[in-house]
């Protein structure tokens, strides 16, 4: 019998092109394994370092997870990114399936495998946090703008923007 897959597809910044990337690449994958592709669920700007909601492809996945058995990705960190994700995939006995090579979540040494690697996306995952959070105060303490969302009242340079500056001094 043919496995049910599901491929998932996700990507933390929106580009339509990643996204046709990963579904031509997580198709060949099917297509040579002789598994039909039950459902495609794509997370395009959608971050997996916080957790994603029942609204999400993640959890729409994981609603239909009983018509599934397998879920197809591009590598771990594109599906999981911490243990919780990742004991999520497995509580709804789904298998995993990246294509640097197969998790086998019905197996100790596959789970071990999977887990230990989603414990090292969380690590630079929260890495990474650590370094920005350095970045940002720094900048800071130079008299520079912060970076990331643009700050209302300001642009991304540092300049006033007045009308938004007047809502904001409204508000306070």
């Amino acid at each position: 019998m043919s496995k049910r897959a599901a491929l998932y597809l996700r990507q933390s910044k929106s580009d339509d092109e990643g996204i046709e990337r990963q579904t031509e690449r997580t198709s060949a994958l099917a297509t040579a394994r002789g598994w039909t592709v039950a459902a495609t669920f794509i997370d395009n700007d959608v971050s997996a370092s916080k957790p994603r909601g029942p609204a999400t492809a993640w959890g729409r996945m994981l609603a239909a997870a009983d018509d599934l058995d397998v879920v197809i990705g591009v590598d771990l960190d594109r599906v999981v990114r911490s243990t919780r994700d990742l004991n999520t995939l497995i509580d709804h006995g789904l298998a995993l399936v990246t294509l640097d090579g197969e998790i086998d979540l019905t197996t100790a040494d596959g789970e071990f495998r999977a887990s230990m690697l989603a414990a090292i996306a969380r690590f630079e995952v929260r890495r990474k946090g650590e370094r920005q959070t350095r970045a940002n105060a720094q900048r800071a303490a130079k008299g520079g703008v912060p970076k990331g969302t643009r700050l209302t009242g300001y642009t991304t340079d540092g300049e006033v923007v007045h009308d938004e500056a007047e809502t904001v001094r409204a508000l306070f």
